[in-house]
Protein backbone atom coordinates (compact mmCIF):
# COMPACT_ATOMS: atom_id res chain seq x y z
CA UNK A 1 0.00 0.00 0.00
CA UNK A 2 1.20 3.48 -0.87
CA UNK A 3 1.48 6.02 1.93
CA UNK A 4 0.86 9.77 1.78
CA UNK A 5 4.61 10.44 2.07
CA UNK A 6 6.57 12.92 -0.06
CA UNK A 7 8.74 11.38 -2.71
CA UNK A 8 9.98 10.98 -6.26
CA UNK A 9 8.33 8.51 -8.63
CA UNK A 10 8.95 7.00 -12.06
CA UNK A 11 6.36 6.05 -14.69
CA UNK A 12 7.45 3.73 -17.52
CA UNK A 13 5.20 3.33 -20.58
CA UNK A 14 4.84 0.07 -22.58
CA UNK A 15 7.22 1.60 -25.17
CA UNK A 16 9.84 2.11 -22.41
CA UNK A 17 9.36 5.90 -22.28
CA UNK A 18 10.04 7.44 -18.86
CA UNK A 19 8.47 10.18 -16.78
CA UNK A 20 9.95 11.38 -13.46
CA UNK A 21 7.80 13.40 -11.06
CA UNK A 22 7.53 14.45 -7.42
CA UNK A 23 4.61 14.85 -5.03
CA UNK A 24 3.78 15.78 -1.44
CA UNK A 25 1.36 12.82 -1.42
CA UNK A 26 2.31 9.92 -3.69
CA UNK A 27 -0.99 8.08 -3.12
CA UNK A 28 -3.08 11.06 -4.25
CA UNK A 29 -0.84 11.67 -7.26
CA UNK A 30 -1.09 8.06 -8.50
CA UNK A 31 -4.89 8.19 -8.10
CA UNK A 32 -4.91 11.28 -10.33
CA UNK A 33 -3.03 9.37 -13.05
CA UNK A 34 -5.47 6.49 -12.63
CA UNK A 35 -8.36 8.92 -13.28
CA UNK A 36 -6.45 10.64 -16.15
CA UNK A 37 -6.70 14.02 -14.34
CA UNK A 38 -3.26 15.35 -15.35
CA UNK A 39 -4.09 17.71 -18.23
CA UNK A 40 -1.07 19.95 -17.53
CA UNK A 41 1.33 17.03 -18.10
CA UNK A 42 0.43 16.63 -21.77
CA UNK A 43 3.08 14.04 -22.77
CA UNK A 44 2.38 11.55 -19.97
CA UNK A 45 -1.40 12.10 -20.38
CA UNK A 46 -1.15 11.25 -24.09
CA UNK A 47 0.74 8.05 -23.20
CA UNK A 48 -1.83 7.08 -20.52
CA UNK A 49 -4.74 7.64 -22.91
CA UNK A 50 -3.05 5.68 -25.68
CA UNK A 51 -1.82 2.62 -23.71
CA UNK A 52 -4.17 2.79 -20.64
CA UNK A 53 -3.07 3.32 -17.03
CA UNK A 54 -2.85 -0.40 -16.13
CA UNK A 55 -0.20 -0.97 -18.83
CA UNK A 56 2.19 1.57 -17.28
CA UNK A 57 4.67 0.72 -14.52
CA UNK A 58 4.67 3.06 -11.50
CA UNK A 59 7.57 2.99 -9.09
CA UNK A 60 8.61 5.09 -6.06
CA UNK A 61 12.27 5.99 -6.47
CA UNK A 62 12.98 7.95 -3.31
CA UNK A 63 11.27 9.28 -0.17
CA UNK A 64 12.36 12.74 0.97
CA UNK A 65 11.24 15.89 2.77
CA UNK A 66 8.97 18.39 1.03
CA UNK A 67 11.70 21.07 0.73
CA UNK A 68 13.98 18.58 -1.13
CA UNK A 69 11.38 17.52 -3.74
CA UNK A 70 12.58 19.80 -6.58
CA UNK A 71 16.24 18.90 -6.03
CA UNK A 72 15.67 15.14 -6.15
CA UNK A 73 13.18 15.36 -9.04
CA UNK A 74 15.85 17.13 -11.09
CA UNK A 75 18.55 14.63 -10.05
CA UNK A 76 16.47 11.58 -10.99
CA UNK A 77 15.13 13.31 -14.12
CA UNK A 78 18.70 13.84 -15.36
CA UNK A 79 19.65 10.30 -14.27
CA UNK A 80 16.83 8.62 -16.23
CA UNK A 81 17.06 11.09 -19.18
CA UNK A 82 13.34 11.74 -18.76
CA UNK A 83 13.34 15.13 -20.58
CA UNK A 84 11.35 14.96 -23.85
CA UNK A 85 14.48 16.28 -25.63
CA UNK A 86 15.73 12.67 -25.32
CA UNK A 87 14.13 9.88 -27.43
CA UNK A 88 12.57 8.06 -24.41
CA UNK A 89 11.64 11.09 -22.28
CA UNK A 90 8.15 12.29 -21.35
CA UNK A 91 8.96 15.31 -19.11
CA UNK A 92 8.12 18.62 -20.80
CA UNK A 93 9.92 20.46 -17.98
CA UNK A 94 12.40 19.55 -15.24
CA UNK A 95 12.48 21.86 -12.20
CA UNK A 96 15.35 24.14 -11.22
CA UNK A 97 16.75 24.63 -7.71
CA UNK A 98 19.02 27.28 -6.15
CA UNK A 99 21.18 28.57 -9.05
CA UNK A 100 20.37 25.62 -11.36
CA UNK A 101 17.87 26.84 -14.01
CA UNK A 102 14.70 25.01 -15.08
CA UNK A 103 14.91 22.78 -18.18
CA UNK A 104 12.21 23.08 -20.83
CA UNK A 105 11.89 21.00 -24.01
CA UNK A 106 13.09 22.87 -27.12
CA UNK A 107 9.87 22.20 -29.06
CA UNK A 108 7.76 23.40 -26.12
CA UNK A 109 9.84 26.58 -25.83
CA UNK A 110 9.39 27.32 -29.54
CA UNK A 111 5.64 26.77 -29.32
CA UNK A 112 5.33 29.08 -26.28
CA UNK A 113 7.52 31.68 -28.02
CA UNK A 114 5.28 31.67 -31.12
CA UNK A 115 2.12 32.03 -28.99
CA UNK A 116 3.66 34.92 -27.01
CA UNK A 117 4.84 36.70 -30.19
CA UNK A 118 1.35 36.40 -31.63
CA UNK A 119 -0.17 37.85 -28.44
CA UNK A 120 2.33 40.70 -28.13
CA UNK A 121 1.96 41.71 -31.79
CA UNK A 122 -1.33 43.30 -30.70
CA UNK A 123 -0.45 46.64 -28.94
CA UNK A 124 -3.72 46.67 -26.94
CA UNK A 125 -3.06 43.16 -25.63
CA UNK A 126 0.52 44.13 -24.81
CA UNK A 127 -0.65 47.18 -22.82
CA UNK A 128 -3.21 45.06 -20.99
CA UNK A 129 -0.62 42.42 -20.00
CA UNK A 130 1.85 45.14 -18.96
CA UNK A 131 -0.70 46.69 -16.56
CA UNK A 132 -1.58 43.28 -15.10
CA UNK A 133 2.10 42.41 -14.59
CA UNK A 134 2.89 45.76 -12.92
CA UNK A 135 -0.08 45.34 -10.61
CA UNK A 136 0.92 41.77 -9.70
CA UNK A 137 4.57 42.70 -9.07
CA UNK A 138 3.93 45.94 -7.17
CA UNK A 139 3.89 44.08 -3.82
CA UNK A 140 6.85 41.88 -4.71
CA UNK A 141 9.49 44.47 -5.63
CA UNK A 142 11.84 43.58 -2.76
CA UNK A 143 11.59 39.83 -3.47
CA UNK A 144 12.38 40.46 -7.17
CA UNK A 145 15.35 42.70 -6.25
CA UNK A 146 16.84 39.97 -4.04
CA UNK A 147 16.30 37.34 -6.77
CA UNK A 148 17.94 39.57 -9.41
CA UNK A 149 20.91 40.33 -7.15
CA UNK A 150 21.37 36.61 -6.51
CA UNK A 151 21.25 35.91 -10.24
CA UNK A 152 23.73 38.66 -11.11
CA UNK A 153 26.13 37.51 -8.39
CA UNK A 154 26.57 34.34 -10.46
CA UNK A 155 29.14 35.30 -13.18
CA UNK A 156 28.06 32.44 -15.48
CA UNK A 157 24.40 33.54 -15.44
CA UNK A 158 25.47 37.16 -16.01
CA UNK A 159 27.63 36.18 -18.98
CA UNK A 160 24.85 34.05 -20.55
CA UNK A 161 22.33 36.89 -20.17
CA UNK A 162 24.82 39.39 -21.62
CA UNK A 163 25.49 37.12 -24.63
CA UNK A 164 21.75 36.70 -25.33
CA UNK A 165 21.12 40.46 -25.14
CA UNK A 166 24.09 41.27 -27.41
CA UNK A 167 22.95 38.72 -30.00
CA UNK A 168 19.39 40.10 -29.88
CA UNK A 169 20.44 43.73 -30.37
CA UNK A 170 22.90 42.75 -33.09
CA UNK A 171 20.09 41.10 -35.07
CA UNK A 172 17.58 43.87 -34.23
CA UNK A 173 19.14 47.33 -34.82
CA UNK A 174 15.67 48.92 -34.59
CA UNK A 175 15.39 47.57 -31.03
CA UNK A 176 18.55 49.51 -30.03
CA UNK A 177 17.07 52.76 -31.37
CA UNK A 178 13.76 52.09 -29.58
CA UNK A 179 15.54 51.23 -26.31
CA UNK A 180 17.57 54.46 -26.55
CA UNK A 181 14.45 56.55 -27.25
CA UNK A 182 12.55 54.93 -24.36
CA UNK A 183 15.48 55.57 -21.99
CA UNK A 184 15.69 59.24 -23.05
CA UNK A 185 11.94 59.67 -22.59
CA UNK A 186 12.11 58.02 -19.15
CA UNK A 187 15.05 60.19 -18.04
CA UNK A 188 13.41 63.38 -19.39
CA UNK A 189 10.24 62.74 -17.40
CA UNK A 190 12.17 61.53 -14.30
CA UNK A 191 15.22 63.81 -13.68
CA UNK A 192 15.59 62.27 -10.20
CA UNK A 193 16.00 58.82 -11.74
CA UNK A 194 18.61 60.14 -14.18
CA UNK A 195 20.60 61.76 -11.37
CA UNK A 196 20.38 58.56 -9.31
CA UNK A 197 21.63 56.39 -12.23
CA UNK A 198 24.53 58.76 -13.04
CA UNK A 199 25.56 58.98 -9.35
CA UNK A 200 25.43 55.18 -8.92
CA UNK A 201 27.45 54.61 -12.11
CA UNK A 202 30.10 57.19 -11.17
CA UNK A 203 30.37 55.74 -7.67
CA UNK A 204 30.79 52.22 -9.09
CA UNK A 205 33.58 53.32 -11.45
CA UNK A 206 35.30 55.30 -8.69
CA UNK A 207 35.34 52.19 -6.51
CA UNK A 208 36.43 50.00 -9.46
CA UNK A 209 38.76 52.11 -11.66
CA UNK A 210 40.35 49.05 -13.27
CA UNK A 211 36.97 47.81 -14.59
CA UNK A 212 36.34 51.06 -16.47
CA UNK A 213 39.82 50.93 -18.01
CA UNK A 214 39.42 47.27 -19.04
CA UNK A 215 35.99 47.90 -20.56
CA UNK A 216 37.29 50.85 -22.60
CA UNK A 217 40.26 48.81 -23.85
CA UNK A 218 37.96 45.94 -24.84
CA UNK A 219 35.58 48.39 -26.53
CA UNK A 220 38.40 49.89 -28.65
CA UNK A 221 39.67 46.42 -29.60
CA UNK A 222 36.26 45.10 -30.64
CA UNK A 223 35.22 48.38 -32.31
CA UNK A 224 38.00 49.50 -34.67
CA UNK A 225 35.54 51.94 -36.30
CA UNK A 226 35.19 53.84 -33.03
CA UNK A 227 37.02 56.76 -34.68
CA UNK A 228 33.84 57.41 -36.66
CA UNK A 229 32.15 58.23 -33.36
CA UNK A 230 34.85 60.81 -32.65
CA UNK A 231 34.26 62.38 -36.07
CA UNK A 232 30.51 62.47 -35.40
CA UNK A 233 31.11 64.28 -32.08
CA UNK A 234 33.38 66.83 -33.79
CA UNK A 235 30.79 67.38 -36.51
CA UNK A 236 28.06 67.78 -33.87
CA UNK A 237 30.03 70.42 -31.96
CA UNK A 238 30.92 72.29 -35.18
CA UNK A 239 27.19 72.47 -36.05
CA UNK A 240 26.14 73.30 -32.47
CA UNK A 241 28.39 76.06 -31.07
CA UNK A 242 26.10 76.50 -28.00
CA UNK A 243 26.59 72.84 -27.03
CA UNK A 244 30.35 73.22 -27.49
CA UNK A 245 30.39 76.32 -25.25
CA UNK A 246 28.32 74.52 -22.59
CA UNK A 247 30.69 71.51 -22.62
CA UNK A 248 33.71 73.81 -22.42
CA UNK A 249 32.28 75.66 -19.40
CA UNK A 250 31.49 72.35 -17.69
CA UNK A 251 35.10 71.13 -18.25
CA UNK A 252 36.53 74.39 -16.91
CA UNK A 253 34.32 74.09 -13.83
CA UNK A 254 35.50 70.52 -13.21
CA UNK A 255 39.17 71.46 -13.61
CA UNK A 256 38.72 74.48 -11.34
CA UNK A 257 37.16 72.28 -8.61
CA UNK A 258 38.74 68.82 -9.06
CA UNK A 259 37.51 67.66 -5.63
CA UNK A 260 33.88 68.08 -6.83
CA UNK A 261 34.49 66.30 -10.13
CA UNK A 262 32.65 62.91 -10.03
CA UNK A 263 35.30 61.44 -12.37
CA UNK A 264 38.20 62.27 -10.04
CA UNK A 265 39.85 59.26 -8.41
CA UNK A 266 40.34 59.41 -4.65
CA UNK A 267 43.83 58.69 -3.33
CA UNK A 268 44.62 57.25 0.12
CA UNK A 269 47.85 57.02 2.13
CA UNK A 270 48.27 53.32 2.99
CA UNK A 271 50.35 54.14 6.10
CA UNK A 272 48.40 57.00 7.71
CA UNK A 273 44.96 56.57 6.07
CA UNK A 274 44.97 60.22 4.91
CA UNK A 275 42.54 60.71 1.98
CA UNK A 276 42.75 63.10 -1.00
CA UNK A 277 39.76 63.57 -3.30
CA UNK A 278 41.95 63.74 -6.44
CA UNK A 279 45.51 63.54 -7.77
CA UNK A 280 45.74 67.33 -8.18
CA UNK A 281 45.26 67.94 -4.45
CA UNK A 282 47.85 65.27 -3.59
CA UNK A 283 50.30 66.80 -6.09
CA UNK A 284 49.73 70.21 -4.48
CA UNK A 285 50.33 68.65 -1.05
CA UNK A 286 53.61 67.08 -2.23
CA UNK A 287 54.59 70.18 -4.29
CA UNK A 288 54.93 68.06 -7.43
CA UNK A 289 53.29 67.88 -10.86
CA UNK A 290 50.18 65.65 -11.11
CA UNK A 291 51.86 63.61 -13.92
CA UNK A 292 54.86 62.87 -11.67
CA UNK A 293 52.64 61.78 -8.77
CA UNK A 294 50.60 59.52 -11.09
CA UNK A 295 53.83 57.78 -12.24
CA UNK A 296 55.00 57.36 -8.66
CA UNK A 297 51.69 55.71 -7.66
CA UNK A 298 51.85 53.43 -10.70
CA UNK A 299 55.40 52.32 -9.86
CA UNK A 300 54.68 52.10 -6.07
CA UNK A 301 57.34 54.74 -5.25
CA UNK A 302 55.13 56.45 -2.67
CA UNK A 303 52.77 54.91 -0.05
CA UNK A 304 49.63 56.08 -1.88
CA UNK A 305 47.04 54.16 -3.90
CA UNK A 306 43.68 54.82 -5.55
CA UNK A 307 40.77 54.31 -3.15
Amino acid sequence: MLSNDCGIYLIVSPTNKRYVGSSKSLKKRFNRYKNYSCSRQCAILASLLKYKFENHKLKVLFYCEEKELLFWERVFGDMYLSSADFPNGLNITLPGYDDVPQVRVTEFRKRVSEIQKKRFSNPEEREKISKKTKLALSDKKEIIKVAQKKRYENPEQREIRSRIKKAYYKNNPDAIVKMSQDAKKRFDTNPELKEKCVTTLNKYYQENPSIRSERMKLWHKTNPNFKNQSLKIKEYYSNNPDAKLKASEKSKLQFANPENNPRSKKVINTETGEMFSCIKLLAKHLSKKPETVTKWIKNNKIPYRYA
